[in-house]
């Protein structure tokens, strides 16, 4: 894709070391999911705050070569990561089994569970999920590559703008995840003008924490990248300048990236899970990536001409598309909301 060979290599290597972890952690994802659906959420948190302290000790070891390990590097917190991940299933899954939080809603395994009607029903609802969430999550991923193609040091402001920006999405997240279960109650209880109330009650809590997170995002703008580096040397100073520059932007968009998370949510609740895939393609795909292009690159292909605004102008093409897909997934509750959902038959 065009990216620096020498970081390539390694990112290559942390990709093949960890990738016996994927299959926990789908494991773990599952459980979670089991759990939220019934409103259990301590375990999962108490699980995952102690594999948080795992992984920081871990990769102190592994990544240093601390109590007699060797120094690993970057191979070594693809370990502690791997690691981590499946710890984090093999103790969701004692705390399930041991706590028999399975009981009152798993009743065994059954022909039933593989009957070609209930598998079509889940992936009816679980594609478009996993489309939705792809989607997003492939958009931001390809604007890295867009920053690595104006150099290492735009690439490293951009990742570092880019996780402290996912981490205050989490609490969007954490919003969003609640209203799926707590809208998906409702409506399955036939309290439809709850669940529209508890929609909106949601989607403005999560876009009022972004808000909140964004104005930390400008105070904060040149501190906050500093601490992911040393801030010595010139190549540090440049990649804190770089970031501290965009850090303003991404505060914009953030009210917008809350609204769009947990409005997400709530179609996930309504199991109406199509209309957010179709509208990230047209917000992300049609807009946000394009616009991205053309405001960072002076030369682009077919001899056209861009703005040559550099990373900032990635950004800015991101915050396009982010505003696009919260506008259109209002204008999708607002009109085929919970409220206006007619009663189906079971």
């Amino acid at each position: 894709a065009g990216q620096d060979p020498s970081l390539v290599r390694p990112a290559s290597s942390y990709v093949w070391v960890q990738a016996f972890s994927i299959a926990p952690f789908l494991v773990y994802i599952a459980l979670r999911q089991y759990l939220q659906g019934r409103g259990m959420m301590l375990p999962p948190l108490l699980i995952v705050l102690a594999a948080n302290v795992v992984n920081a000790a871990l990769n102190w070891v592994l990544i240093f070569g601390k109590l007699s390990f060797p120094a690993m590097g970057i191979e070594g917190a693809a370990i502690a990561s791997g690691l981590t991940r499946t710890f984090m299933m093999a103790a969701l899954a004692t705390v399930v089994i041991s706590l028999r939080l399975h009981e009152g809603a798993w009743t065994g395994w059954a022909r039933q569970a593989l009957s070609p009607r209930a598998l079509r029903e889940v992936l009816a609802y679980g594609l478009p999920v996993g489309l939705q969430i792809g989607l997003e999550v492939w958009a931001f991923t390809l604007t890295t590559i867009f920053a690595g193609w104006l150099g290492a040091h735009a690439l490293a402001a951009h990742t570092i703008a880019l996780k402290i920006a996912s981490f205050s999405f989490m609490a969007a997240l954490g919003i969003a995840f609640a209203c799926t279960t707590r809208v998906g109650n409702l409506i399955g209880a036939g309290h439809l003008a709850h669940a529209d109330r508890a929609a909106w009650t949601g989607v403005a809590l999560g876009a009022g924490a972004m808000t909140c997170f964004g104005a930390l995002f400008v105070t904060f703008r040149h501190g906050l990248p500093a601490l992911f580096l040393s801030g010595e040397g010139s190549a540090d100073i440049d990649v804190i300048t770089l970031a501290a520059g965009i850090l303003p932007i991404a505060a914009a968009f953030q009210v917008f990236d809350g609204f769009q998370a947990v409005a997400s949510g709530v179609l996930r609740g309504m199991g109406t899970t199509r209309p957010a895939a179709v509208i990230n393609i047209l917000g992300y795909y049609a807009l946000s990536l394009p616009i991205s292009i053309g405001l960072a690159f002076e030369h682009l292909p077919g001899g056209l001409r861009g703005l040559g605004l550099g990373l900032k102008g990635i950004w800015i093409g991101m915050a396009v598309g982010l505003a696009a897909v919260a506008t259109l997934l209002a204008a999708w509750l607002r009109f085929r909301g919970p409220n206006r959902l007619r009663r189906r038959a079971i």
